[in-house]
């Protein structure tokens, strides 16, 4: 066994989780950039939608899978190791089949009640896209289980490059049908490369090997322990939305929240690469496997918060040169989004100690603590501070969350972490305040 916790998350690991995210951030830049110009607003409208059904419909379908195979398949012996993907890839599989098909008669009713309103062509397409991009995750969720945080991190960015080629060669062929075609054609060369990194050892492995111990319960907890979190990610834009005064006040949400799920992405990607190894070589001392999570989160929230201070500092000159003087009205929802990027190094800590403890309630409680107050925070908040409150209630059912999850977890190091995290929160608001 390693006794350094770096040892646990090779340098390569590292690497490719951190070039995985600056390429696939790079990527979505060309595809919303590209992809506009060459469609047109209206056709572009139409991609959009079905780009976000697809995408939403992916995630909602496959919650918790990267936790599960990461926490299961690398505590098997190596030797069982293809088997246990393999069942826990068959079962995964199954759900999921049967989640998608029921999309589809969702989608056929809506095509026969309404076909002025949703086309069937692009209807049937847009159920293509999501049953392929549902396999493809399953795929890549096993790739991360097997170890292979290179091939797990080129996902997006394989894939965003493929939606841009395709989308811009058939909406030439075939127009806005050719478009969202685009999306499946993407979706199945991203299924295709991980089937071709998997396939060969679940075809090898010996089938009927059964479920892990507990398996089954991590998967339902740690799947509502997702969706809790989605709710507090995306739910504030709706809120806006619905409750708000202007369509600009959503607008102005989306993008605030789109920072703070970003920069909240890079390390829970950090984290999820680490899971495997922590599992793999530490699973005799669960202690030293919970050290090196922390000193991740630490590393972490070293480089977050003084890159949160630096951006709260340069907020106010920083909208005016990328989105111009139409966007200063979303000062106060970027402060917000801002002062939510300490707490990551938190909630991917607590995600990381649930599942080195196969306690995954743990999580679920402190998860629900935080959707409970967003909840609260956005009905009263959207009324009083429009696009602000869905940042505002994103940054405090987090707070929650991490205050109640160090409640939890119980040692001493996780509450220093906090409070280190919860002062640099404030400390962001008030330079973004006198910026």
């Amino acid at each position: 066994m390693t006794s350094a916790g770096a040892g646990w998350l090779p340098r390569s690991a590292v690497r490719a989780g951190l070039l995985g995210k600056v390429v696939e951030t790079a990527t979505q830049v060309l595809v919303i950039t590209l992809v506009p110009r060459a469609l047109g607003p209206a056709d572009y409208g139409t991609f959009a939608l079905a780009l976000t059904l697809v995408q939403i419909g992916s995630s909602s379908l496959s919650l918790a899978g990267p936790t599960l195979m990461a926490r299961f398949v690398p505590a098997a012996a190596p030797a069982e190791r293809p088997a246990v993907a393999r069942a826990l890839g068959a079962r995964l599989g199954r759900w999921r089949l049967v989640q998608v098909g029921s999309v589809a008669v969702v989608a056929g009713v809506l095509v026969a009640v309404a076909p002025e309103r949703f086309d069937a062509l692009i209807t049937a397409l847009v159920v293509v896209a999501l049953a392929l991009d549902v396999g493809a995750t399953l795929a890549f969720q096993i790739v991360l289980g097997f170890g292979r945080a290179g091939v797990w991190s080129a996902r997006f960015p394989v894939q965003n490059v493929l939606l841009l080629g395709a989308v811009l060669l058939l909406y030439g062929v075939a127009g806005r049908p050719g478009a969202v075609a685009g999306i499946a054609v993407a979706s199945a060369s991203a299924l295709a490369f991980a089937a071709s990194v998997v396939a060969g050892p679940l075809r090898r492995a010996a089938p009927g090997a059964p479920l892990p111990p507990g398996a089954l319960r991590f998967g339902l907890l740690g799947g509502a322990s997702v969706a809790l979190v989605l709710l507090q990610q995306r739910g504030g834009v709706v809120a806006v939305a619905l409750l708000g005064g202007t369509t600009s006040q959503a607008g102005y949400a989306a993008l605030a929240l789109g920072v703070a799920i970003a920069g909240t992405a890079v390390v829970w990607q950090l984290f999820a690469v680490q899971l495997p190894g922590l599992i793999s070589h530490g699973s005799a001392d669960l202690g030293e496997a919970e050290r090196a999570a922390r000193r991740l989160a630490w590393q972490s929230l070293a480089v977050l918060l003084p890159g949160a201070l630096v951006a709260a500092a340069l907020l106010t000159p920083g909208i005016r040169l990328v989105l111009g003087e139409r966007f200063a009205g979303a000062h106060d929802a970027f402060a917000a989004a801002l002062a939510v990027l300490p707490l990551a190094p938190l909630t991917g800590l607590m995600t990381q100690t649930s599942a080195l403890r196969l306690r995954p309630e743990l999580r679920l409680w402190a998860t629900a603590a935080g959707a409970i107050v967003f909840l609260i925070t956005v009905a009263i908040g959207v009324p009083l501070l429009d696009a602000a409150a869905a940042p505002v209630a994103l940054l405090t059912g987090s707070a929650v969350t991490v205050v109640v999850a160090a409640r939890l977890l119980g040692a001493a190091p996780e509450r220093n972490l906090t409070a280190v995290a919860l002062s640099g929160v404030v400390a962001v608001l008030v330079v973004a305040s006198i910026a």
